[in-house]
């Protein structure tokens, strides 16, 4: 029993610690909160990585099948590791790369989620039917979220002057991986 009694205020405080890692991650997702208020502790960047590896194989799984999704997720991963600690090494800032990677890869993670059900309607509609016009909106609006919730990071992270400089970057790690995709996948993304 007494074993017991003290898994429970342990327990508690995981879920508690939890709760306060995913209020942090939706306050950066609505631009309340910099990428700096994250903690810069390694297994919360291996944890938050890991679910937007699996996130990211559930939403390209049904059109791209399972190797070519882990493919395409692992590379997407890689390009921006490689793109953020380029950027950081440039920017004299190295010992920021695990809060930015941090917040990049859990904003990334909730705004796949919130993306989910919209792909997964298109994924399910019949062959030659259109997109439903909502379905569609609602992809472009989370995609120029998503550029726009990376510029606030990169704004904070690289110490840029002001947002506009921090959306240059989220364009510009967007169009590298764009190239990067297109070289590696072009046969099978171009195909699906």
């Amino acid at each position: 029993y007494v074993q017991e009694s003290s898994r429970i205020p342990e327990s508690l405080s995981f879920l508690v610690h939890m709760s306060l890692i995913i209020r942090s991650f939706l306050e950066i997702v609505l631009l309340i909160r910099p990428p700096q208020d994250l903690p810069s502790d390694r297994r919360l960047l291996y944890a938050v990585v890991l679910s937007y590896f699996l996130v990211g194989v559930l939403m390209l799984w049904p059109q791209l099948g399972a190797m070519v999704s882990v493919l395409v997720v692992v590379a997407d991963i890689i390009v921006s590791i490689a793109f953020i600690q380029v950027v950081l090494y440039l920017k004299k800032h190295p010992g920021r790369m695990t809060q930015t990677l941090t917040a990049v890869m859990g904003a990334g993670t909730l705004i796949s989620i919130m993306m989910l059900p919209l792909v997964y309607g298109i994924y399910t509609a019949a062959e030659g039917e259109d997109v439903p016009s909502l379905v569609a909106v609602g992809i472009y609006v989370l995609f120029a979220w998503s550029i726009t919730i990376n510029a606030h990071i990169f704004r904070y992270a690289f110490d840029l002057a002001n947002f506009f400089f921090g959306l240059l970057y989220a364009l510009g790690m967007y169009v590298v991986s764009e190239i990067v995709m297109a070289l590696l996948f072009g046969a099978q993304l171009g195909g699906a």
